[in-house]
């Protein structure tokens, strides 16, 4: 007896619509996507911020990036972490009073979980730098 394509593969059809149509199907499929947005939203940069001739850990630099309003300061081994990064490219900056402002470019991968700068050295202002944010030459 000779059964059609249709009879034969009626059963794998039933299957897979039965897996779509479940509601918990559906739910476990959109937990799952969630799931992947909060990890790349827990995305965090670390490091720790040095003078560049001492060598001693700088408590209190302000740790940004560039056209944002967030901040955070380091700690007083010199350590900082922060959340909520921006997508692709970032500069960072780094700002303590007395030391010359940095700025790190930055790419970030969208896989990554942890960025891990490791020892940042600044360096101090000279004397003239102190006084103002520029100086004339005549």
């Amino acid at each position: 007896m000779l059964t059609s394509y249709q009879e034969v593969h009626q059963h794998d059809t039933d299957v897979v619509d039965l897996l779509f149509m479940e509601p918990k199907f559906i739910l476990l499929v959109i937990l799952n996507f969630s799931c992947g947005f909060v990890a790349l939203a827990q995305t965090e940069i670390i490091g720790r911020v040095v003078d560049q001739i001492s060598g001693s850990y700088l408590q209190d630099v302000r740790i940004s990036f560039e056209d944002n309003v967030e901040y955070v300061f380091t700690d007083e081994g010199g350590y900082f972490r922060m959340n909520n990064l921006p997508h692709n490219e970032a500069v960072l900056c780094l700002e303590l009073k007395g030391y010359k402002k940095s700025r790190i470019p930055i790419k970030f991968n969208s896989t990554l979980q942890r960025l891990d700068l490791g020892l940042l050295k600044i360096s101090r202002m000279d004397e003239i730098d102190m006084e103002k944010d520029w100086v004339e030459m005549s």
